[in-house]
């Protein structure tokens, strides 16, 4: 938390030592990287290339290379972990034009390297882990999500809101009132969004 150390350079060494910092007992460690894939798409990009690009080998380092699955293991894990979104405030907020310009970036970079299902999948997981909890700036989510109608994108927004445990799944035997009761909610929730947002719903 010191002052005088560029975010940037921190991210630098993290991710040459990724394998090492995500050790067994250190998934949870509070890496930089995952604040800094909000605020910088194309170190997002970089790591689409990682886990999805073959000629992305040729790019690692020693160690990396080394350490090849348990890098490609900790990126995943890097990212699934996102917990902040492109252009959030302390308040879960959105600046919707920042929001949008890194949302737009990536996806761009996505299409051109012939991967954006892939990487729609991936964005949907993180938009699914922020907007139903923190609903100050859903409708900003919901928008992006309704003006794409990429069914990656989608698939991915369901994965995230289902992994998060926001809903959970059990068989009905099973039952529980808490699961019950989250289930009612998803499904008055997603009544609420079909006027408005009918791809989200």
């Amino acid at each position: 938390s010191r002052d005088d150390i560029n975010p940037e350079d921190v991210v630098v060494l993290e991710w040459q030592f990724l394998p090492l910092l995500m050790r067994s007992g250190r998934d949870q460690i509070n890496l930089v990287m995952k604040s800094q894939l909000a605020r910088n798409p194309m170190f997002f990009n970089t790591i689409m290339e990682v886990l999805y690009d073959q000629d992305s080998k040729s790019k690692l380092s020693s160690i990396q290379l080394e350490n090849h699955f348990r890098f490609f293991s900790a990126c995943d894990e890097v990212l699934n972990s996102i917990n902040t979104l492109p252009g959030q405030n302390t308040d879960f907020s959105i600046d919707k034009e920042i929001f949008r310009t890194w949302l737009d970036i990536v996806r761009q970079d996505a299409i051109d390297k012939n991967r954006v299902e892939k990487v729609d999948i991936r964005i949907g997981r993180m938009l699914g882990n922020f907007s139903l909890e923190n609903h100050v700036s859903s409708g900003i989510v919901y928008e992006y999500i309704e003006e794409i109608k990429s069914k990656a994108l989608s698939d991915g927004f369901f994965s995230g809101i289902v992994s998060t445990g926001k809903t959970t799944w059990r068989a009905i035997e099973a039952g529980g009132k808490i699961e019950w009761r989250k289930r009612d909610e998803t499904l008055a929730k997603a009544r609420s969004l079909r006027t408005t947002y009918p791809y989200v719903a």
